[in-house]
């Protein structure tokens, strides 16, 4: 074998090792925000605590956890958690606030990182890629926590 394909295969058996270590697949009750899920009816959250309706199908909860829901069916689902708060915290205990250190602690090394204008987002997603668990991170501090479903 040339050391043209011995390098090749080095590098290939890299990439493998690194693309299989980097990946973290969640299981599906890491996604939620201060015990709300999304994906599930809006109803089943109305029922154990007031909601504030900012929009039609955008509210929000007395911690300040914003909810947005999918109209376009005959109930309204939840399709997005949005959190500001250090109080809001997700099922693993992070939140806003928190050393970005936590999240490789609690979760393991993100399924992707996007480099956005002055902050980097930590993504996770479960098995089935229907939710997505997101961590904006600005110098090293959690800033915004978002949970979504998307069943498209």
């Amino acid at each position: 074998m040339s050391k043209f394909h011995l390098g090749a295969l080095s590098a290939a058996l890299i990439m493998l090792g690194y693309s299989a270590t980097t990946l973290a697949v969640l299981p599906d009750e890491a996604f939620a925000i201060d015990g709300i899920r999304p994906g599930v009816p809006l109803e089943q959250v109305r029922s154990s605590q007031e909601l504030e309706q900012l929009k039609h199908d955008k509210f929000r909860t007395g911690k300040g956890l914003i909810i947005e829901c999918d109209d376009d069916t005959s109930e309204l689902i939840i399709e997005e958690l949005k959190a500001r708060s250090p109080e809001l915290l997700t099922p693993a205990g992070v939140g806003v606030g928190m050393p970005a250190t936590v999240l490789k602690e609690r979760y393991g090394a993100p399924d992707r990182l996007e480099h956005d204008h002055h902050s980097i987002e930590h993504k996770y997603r479960n098995q089935n890629r229907t939710l997505k668990l997101e961590f904006k991170v600005r110098d090293g501090i959690i800033e915004a926590v978002e949970c979504q479903y998307d069943a498209d």
